[in-house]
């Protein structure tokens, strides 16, 4: 199967986002979160980020950001880290089946290894793909076993994220 990649074609993601721009606020308003629209106004930074490299955006103008944020984590690399993207086109430039129900990933398993490989008073790797999944399984895992000694702490405090803490 070949992907159209034309700039008239709704795969050309990166064109239609440059098409629409300058529709950013009204899209978002009126599809998604008034409100936030109504915020980065207020304080100033409905100023349009475009680009992204590493730990800077760039607006419209041009003025480049260091973004101390980082995505609450997600963006621990930056943003279009070049092994990242690399790693992500020859992903799909191999066409390599993803998330099949009935199988099991080779590309999980080799992480798997390598990371065991950084930490080996572990022997298993559990992915997780969300906050609320892996506070999921780090109580789970925690569950107390009549032949073993705890191995994680599950601590829920009332005003704050849940957090696990393993030795």
């Amino acid at each position: 199967m070949t992907v159209p990649t034309n700039a008239d074609s709704p795969f050309d993601l990166a064109g239609l986002a440059t098409a629409r721009e300058s529709e950013r606020y009204s899209l978002h308003s009126q599809h998604l979160n008034e409100m936030w629209v109504r915020v980065l106004k207020t304080i100033g930074y409905d100023v349009g980020f475009n680009r992204g490299v590493g730990p800077y955006l760039f607006d419209r103008a041009g003025d480049k950001y260091l973004d101390l944020l980082s995505g609450w984590g997600v963006f621990a690399l930056g943003r279009n880290h070049p092994k990242v993207r690399d790693a992500l086109i020859s992903v799909l430039d191999g066409e390599l089946p993803n998330l099949v129900q009935l199988d099991v990933s080779v590309l999980a398993g080799v992480l798997a290894e390598r990371l065991l490989k950084r930490t080996p008073w572990l022997d298993k790797v559990f992915f997780a793909n969300s906050g609320a999944e892996s506070i999921e399984a780090a109580i789970k895992f925690a569950a107390p076993r009549p032949d073993a000694t705890p191995s994680c702490i599950v601590r829920i405090p009332s005003t704050a994220s849940p957090m696990a803490r393993c030795r």
